[in-house]
């Protein structure tokens, strides 16, 4: 299980959002967002900019989780 490097709580985990089939990355406590699976800080977004960036609701339930990554 991979810790969130922004709020060293969360665990990232992998999901794929629905309409897009975009994969991505996301910290289940703080929403931090990566777009691929190199979690770096200077790579991080914010979920709900993401979503909003593609005309969708930054809401969970637009997402299929893959799991956690390690």
């Amino acid at each position: 299980m991979k810790i969130c490097p922004l709020c060293e709580y969360g665990t990232i985990i992998e999901a794929i959002i629905k309409v897009t089939k975009e994969r991505i990355y996301l910290c289940e406590e703080c929403e931090a967002l990566w777009k691929d699976s190199i979690i770096d800080l200077d790579k991080v977004l914010n979920f709900e900019d993401f979503m909003l960036q593609r005309n969708l609701k930054p809401l969970w339930k637009e997402l299929e989780i893959v799991g956690e990554i390690e």
